[in-house]
């Protein structure tokens, strides 16, 4: 017992030294804490926070600028698409489940279709690839009234002129119900880099 009591005496008289070096080691640690919890978690500019958005070489800038689409000639697309020259998208129009968003621009499901008259309803991410991808609706707050979209859809080419945008709050459902006369409507998050709200976009059939 007393050989064992000794031991403990002996620990003892190092422990002052190894809660000093403990200390200093928790203190650095909580100034590291600190600090990483004063820095922004994003920015509009850190875009390697944002998946896919992180393949410019580095000390490349991004030129947002819309791709120019006024010469797009639907006819030579293949199946369902959708051209929006002011927002710089010439996507396929892809149906299926919400992963479709993945792809390009999304047809809701149970919404109608430019054939079938009444509210047809397409959604896009806002930001996916290297902005601005032509797969995604990052310019749609460039969008204006009068501005044109056109759709091609099982063969037959539609025209649309924007005459309204909405910003909205995601259990705002009521932009998906049906209507009668021929609508596109189209959405995507905003602002840029949040989900907080919805830009909603009407347009109406012109031929």
């Amino acid at each position: 017992m007393q050989k064992w009591l000794e031991k403990i005496r002996q620990a003892m008289g190092k422990q002052p030294m190894f809660w000093r070096w403990l200390g200093i080691l928790l203190i650095f640690f909580g100034l590291v804490i600190i600090w990483r919890a004063q820095m922004p978690i994003s920015s509009p500019t850190d875009y390697e926070n944002y998946g896919e958005l992180n393949i410019l070489p580095s000390g490349e800038e991004m030129d947002l600028t819309p791709v120019d689409l006024s010469g797009i000639d639907l006819t030579s697309k293949n199946g369902n698409w959708i051209v929006i020259p002011k927002m710089g998208v010439d996507s396929a129009i892809f149906e299926g489940g919400e992963e479709m968003l993945n792809q390009g621009v999304w047809h809701l499901p149970r919404t109608s279709t430019p054939d079938q008259g009444g509210n047809t309803v397409l959604s896009a991410h806002r930001w996916l690839y290297k902005p601005p991808d032509p797969r995604t609706f990052w310019n749609i707050d460039k969008i204006e009234v009068g501005d044109e979209v056109y759709v091609k859809w099982q063969d037959k080419e539609y025209t649309y002129r924007v005459i309204s945008t909405e910003v909205v709050t995601p259990d705002r459902v009521d932009i998906l119900r049906p209507t009668k006369e021929p609508i596109l409507t189209f959405f995507s998050c905003t602002p840029l880099y949040s989900t907080s709200h919805r830009l909603v976009v009407k347009a109406e059939l012109v031929e």
